[in-house]
């Protein structure tokens, strides 16, 4: 009789560990009676998809995550095609998926995506505003009334709302250390032109455990990557071709000041500050100074249209690769327009200038 009961335990214990190790998601679609639905999620460094057929509105995808992470699950037949985000783990999920409104589906059975509701409840006015930004730049910029003095006080908004928001995130990292929401908040947010000591300070709010996770993995990357890029440092080398398929290198602009600006065609803010650098560069290129590009677009002929369009004359290079770019790890960048201004030796004495703040420090500079 003990035997049978212990043998009893045991098969509890494992059907628990099972539970705990896998996860069931049950789908409910509105407005898609038919077609696909893929799972995305990281494992090992990689991407991993996992798909399961829609039937009469319904879908159901099993797997096993190795943590709580932010998933995406896309869903499409020959008309439709649109993708979710939500926060799980190895739980069982249930979604409801309205095809009309993909920003808000209704996630039961997640811990990590109440928590991530809550951190929605915490972030969406500033998010609002954002927003209420980006959509007013857009509009400036297309009917050609963004002026450089709009310019600038549209950068000051943006900073502002920018300084809020890490205040937000570090005050939600604070009250939930464990959370995967916490982690991936800083590394998405604090990413862009990242504070060595802010960044750190921030991660330190994690838990131990969640340090070591997938985002908190990430943060470490961008620490690293920002003590490599920080002010007073050697930039980094890098080599790529040019729009001609010649091989350029940073260190062959040793000898002269030079900044280093990341872009895209596909960029609306780049785009938008393109006039000023091209005006930076008209004014103050000489045998002291250049500018090299570095674009993260994917498609040649995109490129090589916005270099036209937006007349921009110095020297061009790509891997298009985008984000996945070797010199984009090297200097773990996270968001563009970037820049960094480097001196005659190759040494970073000014990054993420924009605005007024470029042609300053070029005067401030070059004298």
């Amino acid at each position: 009789m003990k035997i049978f009961l212990f043998a009893y335990i045991l098969l509890l214990s494992g059907i628990v560990t099972e539970a705990q190790e896998s996860f069931m998601i049950s789908g409910n679609i509105r407005g898609l009676n038919a077609g696909t639905a893929m799972l995305s999620y990281s494992s090992e460094n990689t991407t991993k998809q996992v798909s399961a057929k829609i039937k009469k509105g319904k879908f159901f995808i099993k797997g096993s995550l190795p943590e709580s992470e932010r998933l995406m699950i896309r869903v499409s037949n020959n008309r439709f095609n649109g993708e979710i985000f939500f926060f799980a783990g190895n739980e069982n999920i249930s979604i409801i998926i309205d095809t009309a409104i993909l920003n808000n589906p209704v996630v039961e059975g997640s811990q990590t995506q109440k928590e991530y509701e809550i951190y929605r409840q915490l972030t969406n006015a500033v998010d609002q505003d954002f927003e209420m930004l980006n959509r007013t730049g857009s509009a400036l910029y297309q009917s050609g009334k963004l002026t450089e003095w709009l310019k600038d006080s549209l950068f000051s908004v943006h900073d502002k709302l920018d300084l809020e928001k890490r205040s937000v995130i570090a005050v939600f990292a604070e009250k939930y250390p464990a959370s995967a929401v916490s982690a991936w908040a800083i590394s998405s947010f604090f990413g862009f032109d990242p504070h060595i000591d802010e960044l750190t300070a921030v991660f330190n709010l994690l838990s131990e455990k969640n340090q070591l996770s997938l985002y908190g993995r990430q943060i470490i990357e961008i620490i690293d990557a920002a003590k490599k890029t920080a002010i007073g440092n050697t930039a980094p080398d890098f080599t790529a071709d040019d729009i001609n398929g010649m091989v350029t290198s940073l260190s062959s602009y040793r000898g002269k000041y030079v900044l280093v600006d990341f872009w895209a065609s596909w960029c609306g803010p780049c785009r938008a500050e393109n006039s000023n650098v091209v005006n930076c560069y008209n004014q103050y290129h000489s045998g002291k100074f250049d500018i090299l590009g570095v674009s993260l677009d994917t498609n040649k002929d995109a490129w090589m249209k916005a270099i036209k369009n937006d007349k921009l004359e110095w020297t061009q290079i790509s891997d298009l690769k985008a984000w996945d770019s070797k010199i984009v790890a090297e200097y773990g960048i996270k968001g563009i327009p970037f820049n960094m201004l480097l001196n005659k030796e190759g040494k970073i004495i000014a990054k993420n200038l924009r605005g007024m703040a470029l042609e300053n420090k070029l005067k401030e500079v070059l004298n």
